[in-house]
Protein backbone atom coordinates (compact mmCIF):
# COMPACT_ATOMS: atom_id res chain seq x y z
CA UNK A 1 0.00 0.00 0.00
CA UNK A 2 2.56 2.69 -0.74
CA UNK A 3 1.33 4.04 -3.61
CA UNK A 4 0.54 7.58 -2.06
CA UNK A 5 2.35 10.46 -3.69
CA UNK A 6 5.47 11.84 -1.34
CA UNK A 7 5.14 14.74 -2.44
CA UNK A 8 1.38 15.43 -1.66
CA UNK A 9 0.80 18.50 0.68
CA UNK A 10 -0.30 17.12 4.26
CA UNK A 11 -4.23 17.23 4.56
CA UNK A 12 -6.39 19.86 5.67
CA UNK A 13 -7.97 19.57 9.24
CA UNK A 14 -11.34 17.59 8.40
CA UNK A 15 -13.53 20.36 9.95
CA UNK A 16 -12.19 22.91 6.79
CA UNK A 17 -13.31 20.51 4.25
CA UNK A 18 -15.62 17.78 5.30
CA UNK A 19 -15.16 14.22 3.90
CA UNK A 20 -18.52 13.11 2.94
CA UNK A 21 -19.29 10.21 4.88
CA UNK A 22 -21.90 8.98 2.36
CA UNK A 23 -20.06 6.83 0.13
CA UNK A 24 -17.93 5.49 3.32
CA UNK A 25 -21.20 4.27 4.83
CA UNK A 26 -22.57 2.61 1.42
CA UNK A 27 -19.18 1.49 1.06
CA UNK A 28 -18.97 -0.23 4.66
CA UNK A 29 -22.85 -1.78 4.38
CA UNK A 30 -21.86 -3.58 0.94
CA UNK A 31 -18.86 -4.96 3.08
CA UNK A 32 -21.38 -6.16 5.68
CA UNK A 33 -23.28 -7.51 3.18
CA UNK A 34 -20.52 -9.62 1.11
CA UNK A 35 -19.38 -10.79 4.33
CA UNK A 36 -23.04 -12.23 4.87
CA UNK A 37 -23.06 -13.54 1.62
CA UNK A 38 -19.64 -15.33 1.49
CA UNK A 39 -19.82 -16.92 5.43
CA UNK A 40 -23.18 -18.03 4.55
CA UNK A 41 -22.47 -19.56 1.41
CA UNK A 42 -18.95 -20.87 1.00
CA UNK A 43 -19.36 -24.48 2.75
CA UNK A 44 -21.64 -25.55 0.03
CA UNK A 45 -20.69 -27.73 -2.65
CA UNK A 46 -23.02 -25.87 -5.00
CA UNK A 47 -21.24 -22.98 -4.94
CA UNK A 48 -18.65 -21.77 -7.33
CA UNK A 49 -14.84 -21.56 -6.19
CA UNK A 50 -15.22 -17.01 -6.52
CA UNK A 51 -17.31 -17.12 -3.16
CA UNK A 52 -15.85 -19.67 -1.30
CA UNK A 53 -12.75 -19.46 1.00
CA UNK A 54 -9.68 -21.42 -0.11
CA UNK A 55 -6.74 -20.04 1.13
CA UNK A 56 -4.67 -21.28 -2.08
CA UNK A 57 -5.86 -17.50 -3.76
CA UNK A 58 -7.66 -14.14 -3.49
CA UNK A 59 -11.66 -15.09 -4.59
CA UNK A 60 -14.07 -12.84 -4.27
CA UNK A 61 -14.89 -14.18 -1.11
CA UNK A 62 -11.18 -13.45 0.31
CA UNK A 63 -11.12 -9.61 -0.80
CA UNK A 64 -14.15 -9.31 2.21
CA UNK A 65 -12.34 -8.73 5.02
CA UNK A 66 -9.45 -6.33 3.98
CA UNK A 67 -12.60 -4.27 2.78
CA UNK A 68 -13.67 -3.80 6.50
CA UNK A 69 -9.58 -2.73 7.24
CA UNK A 70 -9.78 -0.28 4.57
CA UNK A 71 -13.39 1.08 6.00
CA UNK A 72 -11.57 1.14 9.67
CA UNK A 73 -8.72 3.10 8.40
CA UNK A 74 -10.88 5.86 6.57
CA UNK A 75 -13.12 6.74 9.76
CA UNK A 76 -9.74 5.78 11.92
CA UNK A 77 -7.61 8.98 10.19
CA UNK A 78 -10.64 11.38 10.23
CA UNK A 79 -11.79 10.69 13.68
CA UNK A 80 -8.45 10.77 15.00
CA UNK A 81 -7.54 13.89 13.04
CA UNK A 82 -10.77 16.02 14.16
CA UNK A 83 -9.56 15.08 17.88
CA UNK A 84 -6.38 16.10 17.72
CA UNK A 85 -7.24 19.37 16.32
CA UNK A 86 -9.49 19.72 19.09
CA UNK A 87 -8.92 21.88 21.99
CA UNK A 88 -7.70 18.56 23.78
CA UNK A 89 -5.28 16.88 21.60
CA UNK A 90 -4.66 14.54 24.11
CA UNK A 91 -8.33 12.83 23.73
CA UNK A 92 -7.50 11.71 19.96
CA UNK A 93 -5.12 9.31 21.92
CA UNK A 94 -6.80 8.27 24.37
CA UNK A 95 -10.18 7.61 22.42
CA UNK A 96 -8.24 5.63 19.83
CA UNK A 97 -6.44 3.23 22.65
CA UNK A 98 -9.32 2.81 25.10
CA UNK A 99 -11.90 2.03 21.78
CA UNK A 100 -9.76 -0.79 20.39
CA UNK A 101 -8.69 -2.05 24.11
CA UNK A 102 -12.36 -2.64 24.36
CA UNK A 103 -12.65 -3.95 20.89
CA UNK A 104 -9.84 -6.23 21.73
CA UNK A 105 -12.24 -7.60 24.96
CA UNK A 106 -14.73 -8.06 22.08
CA UNK A 107 -12.80 -10.22 20.04
CA UNK A 108 -12.00 -12.58 23.10
CA UNK A 109 -15.69 -12.77 23.85
CA UNK A 110 -16.57 -13.41 20.47
CA UNK A 111 -13.60 -15.52 18.73
CA UNK A 112 -12.60 -17.07 22.57
CA UNK A 113 -9.48 -18.83 22.93
CA UNK A 114 -7.89 -22.81 21.51
CA UNK A 115 -8.56 -25.82 23.66
CA UNK A 116 -9.02 -26.07 27.33
CA UNK A 117 -9.37 -28.57 30.06
CA UNK A 118 -11.50 -31.11 31.25
CA UNK A 119 -10.18 -32.13 34.65
CA UNK A 120 -7.81 -30.39 37.42
CA UNK A 121 -5.33 -33.14 37.12
CA UNK A 122 -5.09 -32.60 33.34
CA UNK A 123 -4.77 -29.00 34.17
CA UNK A 124 -1.58 -29.52 36.47
CA UNK A 125 -0.40 -32.11 34.35
CA UNK A 126 -0.22 -29.47 31.22
CA UNK A 127 0.52 -26.12 33.45
CA UNK A 128 -0.31 -22.72 32.44
CA UNK A 129 2.96 -22.22 30.27
CA UNK A 130 1.68 -24.67 27.98
CA UNK A 131 -2.45 -23.62 27.99
CA UNK A 132 -1.60 -20.26 27.61
CA UNK A 133 0.63 -19.66 24.46
CA UNK A 134 -1.61 -22.53 22.94
CA UNK A 135 -4.63 -21.20 23.49
CA UNK A 136 -3.88 -17.56 21.55
CA UNK A 137 -2.34 -19.04 17.99
CA UNK A 138 -5.86 -19.81 16.32
CA UNK A 139 -9.52 -18.63 17.19
CA UNK A 140 -8.77 -15.53 19.02
CA UNK A 141 -6.53 -13.93 16.20
CA UNK A 142 -9.61 -13.17 13.58
CA UNK A 143 -11.26 -9.91 12.62
CA UNK A 144 -12.40 -7.97 15.51
CA UNK A 145 -9.11 -9.25 17.26
CA UNK A 146 -6.84 -8.24 14.24
CA UNK A 147 -8.50 -4.92 13.62
CA UNK A 148 -7.88 -3.66 17.62
CA UNK A 149 -4.11 -4.80 17.43
CA UNK A 150 -3.68 -3.12 13.85
CA UNK A 151 -5.16 -0.18 14.74
CA UNK A 152 -2.82 -0.03 18.09
CA UNK A 153 -0.20 -1.07 15.86
CA UNK A 154 -0.23 1.93 13.54
CA UNK A 155 -1.20 4.83 16.23
CA UNK A 156 2.14 6.17 16.28
CA UNK A 157 1.77 7.10 12.58
CA UNK A 158 -2.15 7.68 12.43
CA UNK A 159 -1.46 11.36 12.66
CA UNK A 160 1.52 11.30 10.54
CA UNK A 161 2.11 12.45 7.06
CA UNK A 162 1.52 10.13 4.19
CA UNK A 163 5.11 9.37 3.96
CA UNK A 164 4.95 8.47 7.05
CA UNK A 165 2.29 6.11 6.89
CA UNK A 166 4.03 4.77 3.81
CA UNK A 167 6.94 4.01 5.77
CA UNK A 168 5.40 2.43 8.60
CA UNK A 169 3.67 -0.12 6.02
CA UNK A 170 6.92 -1.10 4.69
CA UNK A 171 8.05 -1.45 7.54
CA UNK A 172 5.40 -3.41 9.00
CA UNK A 173 5.63 -5.98 5.97
CA UNK A 174 9.19 -6.03 6.12
CA UNK A 175 8.84 -7.80 9.95
CA UNK A 176 6.32 -10.02 8.52
CA UNK A 177 8.73 -10.99 5.54
CA UNK A 178 11.48 -11.99 8.33
CA UNK A 179 9.66 -13.79 10.26
CA UNK A 180 8.33 -15.95 7.20
CA UNK A 181 11.74 -16.63 5.61
CA UNK A 182 13.78 -16.90 9.10
CA UNK A 183 13.35 -19.59 10.67
CA UNK A 184 12.85 -19.28 14.56
CA UNK A 185 15.93 -20.83 16.58
CA UNK A 186 13.52 -22.70 18.78
CA UNK A 187 11.68 -24.60 16.27
CA UNK A 188 13.54 -24.74 13.10
CA UNK A 189 10.17 -23.45 11.72
CA UNK A 190 9.47 -19.94 9.70
CA UNK A 191 6.41 -18.34 10.49
CA UNK A 192 4.79 -19.48 7.42
CA UNK A 193 5.72 -23.20 8.19
CA UNK A 194 3.14 -22.49 11.84
CA UNK A 195 0.80 -20.40 9.72
CA UNK A 196 0.03 -23.37 7.67
CA UNK A 197 0.58 -26.18 10.03
CA UNK A 198 -1.34 -24.98 12.61
CA UNK A 199 -3.59 -24.31 10.86
CA UNK A 200 -3.91 -20.18 11.51
CA UNK A 201 -6.70 -18.28 10.89
CA UNK A 202 -6.28 -14.76 8.79
CA UNK A 203 -2.65 -14.60 9.36
CA UNK A 204 -2.30 -15.20 12.66
CA UNK A 205 -0.81 -14.02 15.43
CA UNK A 206 1.57 -11.93 13.60
CA UNK A 207 -0.80 -10.79 10.52
CA UNK A 208 -1.47 -7.55 12.03
CA UNK A 209 1.86 -6.73 10.84
CA UNK A 210 0.37 -7.36 6.49
CA UNK A 211 -3.09 -5.97 7.88
CA UNK A 212 -1.87 -2.62 8.10
CA UNK A 213 -1.34 -1.98 4.14
CA UNK A 214 -5.47 -1.87 4.08
CA UNK A 215 -5.50 -0.07 7.38
CA UNK A 216 -3.53 2.50 6.11
CA UNK A 217 -4.51 2.67 2.73
CA UNK A 218 -7.97 3.76 4.10
CA UNK A 219 -5.98 6.23 5.56
CA UNK A 220 -4.17 7.42 3.28
CA UNK A 221 -7.47 7.49 0.77
CA UNK A 222 -9.14 9.62 3.84
CA UNK A 223 -6.53 12.30 2.94
CA UNK A 224 -7.34 12.35 -0.47
CA UNK A 225 -11.01 12.80 -0.52
CA UNK A 226 -9.84 16.20 0.62
CA UNK A 227 -8.83 17.06 -2.54
CA UNK A 228 -10.35 18.48 -5.56
CA UNK A 229 -12.55 16.15 -6.95
CA UNK A 230 -10.21 15.49 -10.11
CA UNK A 231 -7.01 15.14 -7.84
CA UNK A 232 -8.65 12.98 -5.55
CA UNK A 233 -10.13 10.49 -8.02
CA UNK A 234 -6.30 10.14 -9.87
CA UNK A 235 -5.16 9.20 -6.67
CA UNK A 236 -7.51 6.50 -5.65
CA UNK A 237 -7.79 5.03 -8.84
CA UNK A 238 -3.91 5.34 -9.56
CA UNK A 239 -3.36 3.47 -5.94
CA UNK A 240 -5.48 1.07 -6.85
CA UNK A 241 -4.06 0.03 -10.46
CA UNK A 242 -0.52 0.20 -8.45
CA UNK A 243 -0.93 -1.70 -5.44
CA UNK A 244 -2.96 -4.56 -7.28
CA UNK A 245 -0.09 -4.94 -9.96
CA UNK A 246 2.18 -5.27 -7.13
CA UNK A 247 0.42 -7.40 -5.12
CA UNK A 248 0.13 -10.30 -8.20
CA UNK A 249 4.23 -9.03 -8.71
CA UNK A 250 4.59 -9.83 -5.40
CA UNK A 251 2.67 -13.68 -6.05
CA UNK A 252 5.27 -13.92 -8.95
CA UNK A 253 8.43 -14.13 -6.62
CA UNK A 254 10.34 -17.73 -6.72
CA UNK A 255 8.16 -19.00 -9.36
CA UNK A 256 9.02 -20.89 -12.12
CA UNK A 257 6.00 -19.49 -14.20
CA UNK A 258 3.71 -16.92 -13.88
CA UNK A 259 1.25 -18.03 -11.50
CA UNK A 260 -2.36 -17.92 -11.72
CA UNK A 261 -4.30 -14.50 -11.81
CA UNK A 262 -6.22 -13.05 -8.93
CA UNK A 263 -10.15 -14.71 -8.84
CA UNK A 264 -8.53 -17.27 -10.91
CA UNK A 265 -7.94 -20.74 -8.99
CA UNK A 266 -4.17 -21.95 -9.14
CA UNK A 267 -2.28 -23.80 -10.73
CA UNK A 268 -2.23 -21.32 -13.68
CA UNK A 269 -3.04 -23.43 -17.02
CA UNK A 270 -1.28 -22.28 -19.28
CA UNK A 271 -3.79 -23.17 -22.80
CA UNK A 272 -6.53 -21.75 -20.60
CA UNK A 273 -5.71 -18.15 -21.14
CA UNK A 274 -8.83 -16.65 -22.73
CA UNK A 275 -11.71 -14.70 -20.22
CA UNK A 276 -14.25 -17.10 -20.57
CA UNK A 277 -11.39 -20.50 -20.00
CA UNK A 278 -10.60 -18.45 -16.91
CA UNK A 279 -14.20 -17.53 -15.96
CA UNK A 280 -14.89 -20.94 -16.35
CA UNK A 281 -12.83 -22.28 -13.87
CA UNK A 282 -13.51 -19.25 -11.48
CA UNK A 283 -17.22 -21.11 -11.27
CA UNK A 284 -15.69 -24.54 -10.98
CA UNK A 285 -17.37 -26.68 -8.37
CA UNK A 286 -17.00 -30.31 -7.26
CA UNK A 287 -15.38 -32.56 -5.48
CA UNK A 288 -12.63 -32.87 -7.75
CA UNK A 289 -12.17 -28.86 -7.43
CA UNK A 290 -12.04 -28.86 -3.44
CA UNK A 291 -9.28 -31.52 -3.41
CA UNK A 292 -7.21 -29.96 -6.40
CA UNK A 293 -6.93 -27.36 -4.27
CA UNK A 294 -6.13 -29.23 -0.85
CA UNK A 295 -3.65 -30.63 -2.85
CA UNK A 296 -1.94 -27.11 -3.63
CA UNK A 297 -2.65 -26.10 -0.56
CA UNK A 298 -0.40 -28.69 0.93
CA UNK A 299 2.05 -28.24 -1.56
CA UNK A 300 2.58 -24.80 -3.24
CA UNK A 301 1.46 -22.19 -0.93
CA UNK A 302 4.50 -19.90 0.78
CA UNK A 303 5.34 -16.48 1.86
CA UNK A 304 4.40 -15.33 -1.13
CA UNK A 305 1.24 -16.89 -1.85
CA UNK A 306 -2.24 -15.05 -2.13
CA UNK A 307 -3.57 -17.38 0.77
CA UNK A 308 -5.38 -15.48 3.01
CA UNK A 309 -4.56 -17.78 6.00
CA UNK A 310 -0.95 -17.24 5.67
CA UNK A 311 -1.61 -13.74 5.06
CA UNK A 312 1.27 -12.71 3.33
CA UNK A 313 1.54 -8.99 1.62
CA UNK A 314 0.69 -9.95 -1.95
CA UNK A 315 -2.77 -10.99 -0.75
CA UNK A 316 -2.98 -8.19 1.45
CA UNK A 317 -1.71 -5.41 -1.44
CA UNK A 318 -3.49 -7.26 -3.95
CA UNK A 319 -6.98 -6.47 -1.83
CA UNK A 320 -6.42 -3.22 -0.75
CA UNK A 321 -5.96 -2.04 -4.32
CA UNK A 322 -8.64 -3.65 -5.20
CA UNK A 323 -10.71 -2.05 -1.91
CA UNK A 324 -9.32 1.31 -3.36
CA UNK A 325 -11.13 0.34 -6.63
CA UNK A 326 -14.88 -0.78 -4.82
CA UNK A 327 -14.32 2.06 -2.49
CA UNK A 328 -14.12 4.52 -5.49
CA UNK A 329 -17.34 2.96 -7.46
CA UNK A 330 -19.02 3.84 -4.13
CA UNK A 331 -17.80 7.42 -4.65
CA UNK A 332 -18.90 8.04 -7.89
CA UNK A 333 -22.10 6.32 -7.24
CA UNK A 334 -23.14 8.50 -4.31
CA UNK A 335 -20.88 11.45 -4.35
CA UNK A 336 -21.97 12.03 -8.35
CA UNK A 337 -24.64 10.10 -9.57
CA UNK A 338 -26.64 10.74 -5.72
CA UNK A 339 -27.24 6.96 -5.53
CA UNK A 340 -27.25 4.66 -2.15
CA UNK A 341 -29.33 2.28 -1.65
CA UNK A 342 -31.09 1.91 2.36
CA UNK A 343 -29.78 -1.60 3.12
CA UNK A 344 -26.20 -0.86 2.61
CA UNK A 345 -27.39 2.47 4.78
CA UNK A 346 -28.54 0.39 7.76
CA UNK A 347 -25.70 -2.30 7.59
CA UNK A 348 -22.93 0.21 7.47
CA UNK A 349 -23.81 2.39 10.41
CA UNK A 350 -24.09 -1.18 12.39
CA UNK A 351 -21.57 -2.97 11.15
CA UNK A 352 -20.25 -4.36 14.67
CA UNK A 353 -23.65 -5.55 15.28
CA UNK A 354 -24.09 -7.09 12.09
CA UNK A 355 -20.59 -9.08 12.41
CA UNK A 356 -21.65 -10.46 15.79
CA UNK A 357 -25.36 -11.30 15.27
CA UNK A 358 -25.07 -12.80 11.41
CA UNK A 359 -23.92 -15.91 12.81
CA UNK A 360 -26.41 -16.25 15.77
CA UNK A 361 -29.08 -16.11 12.70
CA UNK A 362 -26.99 -18.26 10.00
CA UNK A 363 -26.64 -21.32 13.38
CA UNK A 364 -30.69 -21.22 13.30
CA UNK A 365 -30.87 -21.76 9.42
CA UNK A 366 -27.93 -23.82 8.67
CA UNK A 367 -29.02 -27.00 10.14
CA UNK A 368 -31.74 -27.28 7.52
CA UNK A 369 -29.38 -26.88 4.74
CA UNK A 370 -27.30 -29.97 3.83
CA UNK A 371 -24.04 -29.00 2.37
CA UNK A 372 -25.06 -30.87 -1.01
CA UNK A 373 -28.58 -28.92 -1.26
CA UNK A 374 -29.14 -27.82 -4.92
CA UNK A 375 -28.15 -23.99 -5.72
CA UNK A 376 -31.95 -22.75 -5.70
CA UNK A 377 -32.47 -24.13 -2.32
CA UNK A 378 -29.22 -22.86 -0.80
CA UNK A 379 -30.41 -19.43 -2.17
CA UNK A 380 -33.75 -19.54 -0.60
CA UNK A 381 -32.08 -20.47 3.21
CA UNK A 382 -29.61 -17.53 2.50
CA UNK A 383 -31.99 -14.67 1.37
CA UNK A 384 -34.10 -15.79 5.07
CA UNK A 385 -30.99 -15.77 6.41
CA UNK A 386 -29.82 -12.24 5.48
CA UNK A 387 -33.65 -11.22 5.85
CA UNK A 388 -33.65 -12.16 9.23
CA UNK A 389 -30.62 -10.07 10.12
CA UNK A 390 -31.20 -7.10 8.11
CA UNK A 391 -34.33 -6.41 10.19
CA UNK A 392 -32.79 -7.07 13.60
CA UNK A 393 -30.37 -4.40 12.18
CA UNK A 394 -33.15 -1.75 10.67
CA UNK A 395 -35.26 -1.92 14.04
CA UNK A 396 -31.73 -0.76 15.73
CA UNK A 397 -31.11 1.67 12.82
CA UNK A 398 -34.85 3.25 13.54
CA UNK A 399 -34.06 2.94 17.49
CA UNK A 400 -30.98 4.90 17.55
CA UNK A 401 -29.58 1.64 18.99
CA UNK A 402 -25.81 1.89 17.50
CA UNK A 403 -23.30 -0.32 18.35
CA UNK A 404 -19.81 1.49 18.85
CA UNK A 405 -17.08 1.36 20.92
Amino acid sequence: MSTADPSAPAPQKPDSKPVRLESIDQFRGYTVAGMFLVNFVSGYECMPAFFRHHNTYCSYADTIMPQFFLAVGLTYRLTFMRRLNSDDPGSAWRHALTRNLGLLLVGFVVHGLDGGVSTWAELLTRGWHVLIPTAFERNFFQTLTLIAITSIWVLPVIGKSAMARIYWMLFSVALWVFFAVVPAPWSGATYVNFALNRPVIDGGPLGFLTWTVPLLAGSLACDWMNLARGASNRRIVGAAVVLMAAGYGISCIGQKNLPALPFVPPPADPAATSPAQMFRRAMSTGPEFKEEQSQFLKTSVGAWTMSQRVGGPSYLVFSAGFGLAVFQLFRWLCDRLNLNAGVFRTLGINALAGYVIHPMVASKIKPFVPRDCPLGYLLIAFAWYFLITWVILRHMEKTKTIVRL
